[in-house]
């Protein structure tokens, strides 16, 4: 009778039934355990780049309102009260010295474009006088002083 001599590293393979379904159950287990690990690494890797999205385009933005909060510093602003006055004055100008009673007569003595009244600006240490002047007869509506 000869011997067979059998290497650690290959015992388990003449293990009985159970120990072989408890050890595939053990790698069964930590292959679970991995993928659960991995999809949850997935799903935070992807919060963090929406979340860097979401900083990025919001330091966009911050960045434009700097902008145009600077380019509001550096201009004349009109108020909409200061608007309404404006169209008011220069509809009854209009009407009243040029003949132009309707939206349509309105339009096509202005051309395409528009235009037919300039705005002036005169800032001072204490106030800022605001004007728009007729560019056909020269007629000035002062619309604001603060």
């Amino acid at each position: 009778m000869s011997k067979i001599i059998i290497p650690k590293d290959a015992a388990w393979l003449f293990q009985n039934p159970e120990d072989i379904a408890k050890t595939m159950g053990g790698i069964l287990s930590n292959i679970e355990a991995r993928d659960k690990r991995i999809k949850y690494l997935e799903e935070e890797n992807k919060k963090l780049k929406d979340e860097a999205f979401k900083d990025e385009e919001l330091k966009r933005m911050q960045e434009k309102l700097k902008r145009t909060s600077d380019a509001l510093t550096n201009s004349f602003q009109i108020s909409k009260k200061e608007w309404d006055k404006i169209h008011e004055w220069k509809k009854q100008h209009e009407a009243d010295v040029h003949g132009l009673h309707t939206l349509k007569e309105r339009i096509s003595a202005h051309g395409a474009a528009g235009g037919g009244y300039s705005y002036e600006f005169h800032p001072t240490s204490i106030v800022t006088f605001g004007s728009v002047v007729c560019d056909r007869c020269g007629a000035k509506f002062q619309f604001q002083e603060d």
